[in-house]
């Protein structure tokens, strides 16, 4: 096989995993926060637990991807030596333990939201980091932006209002849904304090990205873990599960295909570019969309509609203008 075809391959069964991931981690997560449980139709809302069998299946995922891709027979035994000896503690804690609690409050936040909000509003929401990241570099940085750039974050903010704005619905659904929305607020500062945070300890200790993925969620595993067990949260989530068992299989695939979509996602930036990944994962969230309003039977409103269209009009542009000067370049 030629090597440009055994490329197009390997990118069409990273685009196919991305979808394939993606799309039923939605549907799961959906389900696990909206489903009212068989016998007396309780609903699941341990948040903090969830999430610690989600950064470990994370740190699972992410061990296993550094032994496949970046040990080689006889290079295993000295990769494996490095990854546990080649790091002071205070490096560990400073570097990786900040960027474990940035990224464990972001999926925490994420999560919580749906509380609140549908799946729908949640992944539109989730695809608004330009307003958060842009926010701060004014304030910030003092960093100056482009007219297409403000006109983008605009559409993004008019597209999300247009979606979440109901007419005639209660005081409190309204506070229920503002308190969702600045949950996701929450979500994307912490996402964009965490990429920055990211790229920046890379650089500076020459670290795999894989490498970084498995270590943040070690700490991220480790902080909740120490949350569950002051709290007793865990206690709690055992209990709910042993009442409801048929809940341990929705978790067990959402904590499954997380992990492997996040390493998917990696693998492709890597191997291809961020502006690849950005493309597949935009299109994916819009597929996400639709899936939702298919299998929970959500029916949008026209309003809901121009919404939608307004952020994925906003996000392609952005694509374009990256793919765009990325060509120039």
């Amino acid at each position: 096989m030629a090597y440009g075809s055994y490329k197009g391959l390997e990118l069409c069964s990273c685009i196919i995993s991305i979808y394939f991931c993606y799309l039923l981690y939605g549907v799961l997560q959906e389900k696990l926060y909206k489903t009212k449980y068989y016998p007396d139709g309780a609903q699941f809302g341990y948040s903090v637990f969830l999430l610690f069998l989600q950064c470990l299946s994370h740190a699972w995922f992410s061990f296993m991807c550094i032994l496949l891709f970046e040990t080689t027979g006889g290079r295993k035994k000295q990769r494996l030596y490095a990854l546990v000896h080649n790091y002071e503690p205070k490096v560990l804690f400073k570097g990786y333990g900040l960027i474990a609690a940035t990224y464990l409050l972001a999926m925490f936040f994420s999560n919580h939201a749906l509380h609140y909000i549908s799946y729908p509003l949640q992944t539109l929401g989730k695809s608004s980091k330009m307003i958060p990241v842009m926010l701060m570099g004014i304030v910030i940085r003092k960093k100056k932006y482009s007219t297409s750039q403000y006109v983008r974050v605009i559409l993004l903010c008019l597209g999300v209002f247009l979606f979440s704005y109901k007419r005639g619905v209660s005081k409190t659904t309204i506070n229920s849904q503002i308190l969702g929305i600045l949950f996701l607020l929450a979500s994307l500062t912490m996402d964009g304090l965490t990429g920055p945070l990211q790229e920046k300890f890379i650089q500076d200790k020459q670290i795999s990205t894989y490498e970084i993925m498995f270590f943040q969620n070690l700490f991220a595993v480790t902080y909740v873990g120490i949350v569950l067990f002051l709290t007793g949260g865990w206690i709690d989530a055992c209990r709910f599960i042993r009442l409801h068992p048929q809940v341990l299989k929705d978790i067990i695939i959402f904590c499954f295909t997380s992990a492997v979509g996040q390493g998917v996602i990696v693998y492709t930036i890597c191997n291809y570019s961020a502006l690849v990944c950005a493309t597949i994962t935009t299109t994916r969230k819009f597929l996400s969309v639709l899936v939702s309003y298919i299998v929970f039977g959500h029916i949008p409103s026209f309003s809901q509609f121009c919404g939608v269209f307004l952020v994925f009009l906003s996000i392609s542009w952005e694509v374009y203008e990256k793919y765009h000067s990325q060509k120039i370049n």
